[in-house]
């Protein structure tokens, strides 16, 4: 009897355990896979992109002591850059600020998350988890 007993609050705790632990957000999820296949500069929001880079229009500049990577146009109408308040590191939170001009539906900050991180392409993927916005930035490591 009390082999049973004992089996019972087993399976009475490992239940509980189980409906404890929290479960990844499917679209949160979706949000991430889509973002690590994109290989473009740029920012992605609702699985679509929003301003990515084209080379046959815009230019790229960086900074590498200031965390920060810009997009803009030739022409300068669209600029879109993008600052980190500290060294990225792999699944750890970082601040982005934004400087924006001609892009519509983009803020001026985001918590974002170190999703990915490829030192050969010398390229990071961020994602704001609660906007499930996400960032394709260079970055020299």
């Amino acid at each position: 009897m009390k082999r049973y007993i004992g089996i019972l609050a087993l399976i009475l705790i490992s239940s509980l355990l189980y409906l404890g632990c929290e479960r990844e957000d499917p679209l949160l999820k979706a949000a991430r896979e889509y973002l690590n296949s994109q290989e473009l500069f740029g920012v992605y929001q609702d699985q679509d992109p929003l301003f990515v880079y084209n080379a046959e229009i815009h230019q790229l500049a960086d900074n590498s002591q200031a965390c920060s990577f810009r997009i803009q146009s030739d022409s300068q109408n669209k600029i879109l850059q993008m600052s980190l308040d500290q060294d990225p590191e792999l699944g750890k939170q970082c601040v982005m600020t934004l400087n924006v001009k001609g892009i519509s539906g983009i803020e001026n900050s985001y918590s974002v998350e170190v999703v990915k991180m490829d030192e050969n392409k010398q390229t990071l993927w961020l994602l704001d988890p609660t906007t499930k916005t996400g960032f394709v930035m260079y970055y020299r490591f």
